[in-house]
């Protein structure tokens, strides 16, 4: 009797075991890594170390908005109203062109992009970027690097051009540490490394 009792016992044990052990219990199935891609428009490099200090702790991939004629610091000199970058955010209907190939951006779950701020503004090689790619309803994280201006405009800014496009309000990173940009990442539920 008492040896049937403990077979009994020891069956139920098993079937308990082999139904927790299983993997469909959601508690032991590991979370999916979010894809991440990271497209940034760098003219001084600045933000471009912004871009690659993101990709890295999001384990995400990099893409460069390559312009096709780089610009030199003559063209960067925004208290020159002849300036290429003056003349391209002053007025000028024409975006510039872009040397970077289209990117397959359906396998992604979050996407940064990321510029230099321009009399308030993304650059309008950010525009040519976006105007590439077949975006749709997608979830859009922008960041900036900017001397004196803050994020917000620009954003704005890209909202009103693109509004099939969600844009999250974006922050502004200039001298963002690891421990900053992990908090900062974290809050898109994206995994990051340590």
């Amino acid at each position: 009797m008492i040896r049937k009792i403990i077979i009994s016992h020891a069956i139920v044990m098993m079937m308990a075991v082999s139904s927790c052990g299983g993997g469909n219990n959601a508690e032991n199935e590991k979370p999916k890594h979010k894809r991440v891609l990271v497209v940034y428009f760098s003219a001084t490099g600045k933000t471009k170390k912004v871009a690659q200090d993101i990709a890295r702790i999001a384990r995400g991939d990099l893409h460069e908005i390559i312009p096709a004629k780089p610009y030199t610091s003559a063209d960067l000199d925004w208290t020159n109203e002849k300036s290429r970058s003056y003349v391209e955010m002053h007025g000028s209907d024409e975006l510039p062109e872009t040397t970077d190939s289209i990117v397959d951006i359906s396998s992604y779950d979050v996407i940064f992009i990321g510029y230099p701020i321009w009399w308030d503004q993304a650059p309008r090689a950010i525009n040519t970027f976006i105007d590439k790619q077949e975006l749709g309803r997608r979830y859009v994280i922008p960041f900036a690097t900017s001397n004196g201006s803050q994020i917000g405009e620009s954003v704005d800014s890209l909202r009103s051009e693109y509004p099939g496009i969600y844009w999250d309000s974006g922050k502004l990173l200039n001298s963002a540490s690891d421990a900053g940009l992990m908090k900062w990442i974290s809050g898109f539920g994206i995994k990051y490394t340590k």
